[in-house]
Formats: structure tokens, sequence, C-alpha cells
């Protein structure tokens, strides 16, 4: 499966890639075809006259915001984050004394980029739509946060030499994006395709020490959003098991 990354200056551009990249090419090239052909058709310029001239104007404004986001929807967004950087698609293991917890974004469904944490404040990363990046962490209990539109938050707790995975979807927001946290536990539907995920996202490693520099630009709002977290998880009441990641889920 071909990657496709482009970069900017603002950091790394991610853009739609699967098992089938011409597929997604051939689907670009006729949405800009179709772009190309309704913007050169002729347009003649008549004065508006009286109401239902007013009212065909508005029409056909409408239609033409109907159509941009019926193509945004069709052919997905593109996410950049100045802190993450390409990773690889080497084996994803876990050191004996830590663990490893695997964020996946599978779709492009919610907002271009959502910063996630933990309940002390510490960056793991900014999810991207269609990629996934892993982070080492200590053994024992921590609260996964994404930071956004919403506050969704997971409880977790993990052993050492093992590899858990958190799936990031959602739909878009208006705003600041909109994005909600998901475990993968043994009992849920979503084991069975982890391999499926991470054959078709693209792989990310975040840049903890530029990430890290950007929370603490905003300190009280990183409070801020523990205090949320911990609120929503009390909450929780059937979305308990969805927000729980335990021992046994490793894979």
């Amino acid at each position: 499966m071909a990657e496709v990354l482009a970069f900017a200056a603002s950091g790394i551009v991610v853009r739609p890639s699967g098992d089938d990249d011409s597929a997604v090419g051939e689907e670009r090239d006729a949405a800009d075809l179709l772009v190309g052909r309704v913007a050169a058709l002729p347009v003649r310029r008549q004065p508006v006259r009286g109401w239902l001239g007013r009212v065909r104007v508005g029409c056909m404004k409408t239609f033409a915001a109907f159509a941009f986001l019926l193509t945004v929807a069709a052919f997905g967004c593109t996410g950049t984050s100045p802190y993450m950087t390409p990773g690889d698609r080497a084996g994803i293991t876990a050191a004996a004394e830590s663990a490893t917890v695997v964020f996946v974004r599978p779709s492009y469904g919610g907002a271009d980029r959502v910063t996630l944490l933990d309940g002390k404040g510490r960056f793991l990363g900014d999810t991207l739509p269609r990629t996934h990046f892993a982070v080492t962490m200590p053994a024992g209990e921590h609260t996964f946060i994404s930071w956004g539109e919403n506050t969704s938050a997971i409880k977790a707790t993990l052993a050492g030499g093992k590899v858990y995975y958190v799936e990031a979807y959602g739909p878009t927001g208006p705003g600041t994006p909109r994005l909600e946290l998901r475990a993968v536990t043994l009992r849920s539907p979503s084991y069975g395709k982890i391999d499926e995920w991470l054959s078709k996202t693209q792989p990310l490693a975040p840049n903890e020490t530029a990430g890290q520099a950007y929370l603490q630009g905003d300190s009280s709002g990183v409070a801020s959003v523990i205090g949320r977290a911990a609120r929503v998880l009390a909450e929780y009441k059937q979305e308990l098991p969805e927000h729980t990641l335990s021992v046994e889920d490793a894979r």
C-alpha cells in the first residue's frame, strides 16, 4: 500500500491512502473534473428582478453550499499537525516494564486534528484522519482525554509488556474539532479490526517535546479539560464499558 505524505511549513500533511490508492486517485480526479466543468459553465449576468429572482438566487447559493458539503463528506479531508512526524510500519511491541497504547483513527469522520493528553497533562499526540500512533506508558492506571469541542475520556489499567488500542472517531462538529475516544476491548466488535485498521492508516510519531511545550503554553486550559474529563467519566452510565480499558484487553 502506497503512503502519500506531503509536508507544509506548519507540519505534516496527511492525505488519504488505503489498500487501493489508485481508486482514491480516480475518485479525486472525477471530483476535480466535475468541479472544473461546473466552474467552466457560462454565466449569464442578469439583474435580479422581484421576489422570485431573489428566491432563485437564494436557492442557487443553498445548492452550491450543499454540493460542497457532499464533496467534503465523500472525499474526506486532510489534516495537519506541527507536533506529529512520519512513523514506520515496524511491528508494534511493548517493553517488559511498560505498556504501549496505540491510538488509531480508521476513518475521516470527525475533525482534522484533535489533541490527546493523559490525566496528568502529558501530551500524547494529535490524532488525524486515517492515521495511528503509539505511545509508551508506565504500567498502572491512566486517563486518556481528547481535547476538542467536546471532551471524551477513557479510564485504562495497563500491564507491562502489553499493547492496547484506543479508537478515535466521531462526526464533524462546528467550531472547535469534535472527537470521541472508544476503548478497543475483548468484548468490542472493533477488536477483530485492528490489523485492518493498522494496514489502512498511516503511521505517525508524536514529537512529545514540542507537544508538551504547546500544552504548557495553555496550562489553565489543560487543567480545565482534565477537570471536565473527570466529570465526563463520572457521568458515563451505559457508555462506561466503551470508555474502560482493562488489563486483559491487551493484544
